[in-house]
C-alpha cells in the first residue's frame, strides 16, 4: 500500500499517534478552562472592591433642642416645633 503524504498511514513508524494528539488537546482544553475560571474569579474579586458604594450624604439631621431626627430641608422641628437656624 502506498504511503500517504505527511505520515497518514503506511508503516507503524509513519502513522500519526492519535491517542497522544487527543490527550494533548484534552490537556490543553482543561488547562485553558482552569485558567479562564481563575482569571474570572480574580476579576470578580477586584470588581467587588471597586463596586462598594460610598456612603450617601445624610438625608436627616438632629434637632439641636430635642435631638430627634428631622429632614435637612426642615425649618421647624416636627417634634418640639422649635425654629431651626439656617446653616
Amino acid at each position: 500500500m502506498p504511503g500517504f503524504p505527511c505520515g497518514w498511514g503506511g508503516n507503524d513508524g509513519d502513522a500519526l499517534q492519535y491517542g497522544a494528539f487527543i490527550a494533548a488537546v484534552i490537556n490543553f482544553l482543561l488547562i485553558a478552562l482552569v485558567l479562564f475560571l481563575v482569571i474570572k474569579a480574580i476579576n470578580r474579586l477586584r470588581n467587588l472592591k471597586k463596586a462598594e458604594p460610598d456612603k450617601p450624604a445624610p438625608a436627616v439631621k438632629a434637632c439641636p433642642y430635642c435631638k430627634s431626627e428631622i429632614a435637612l430641608e426642615a425649618s421647624r422641628c416636627p417634634h418640639c416645633t422649635s425654629v431651626l437656624e439656617e446653616g
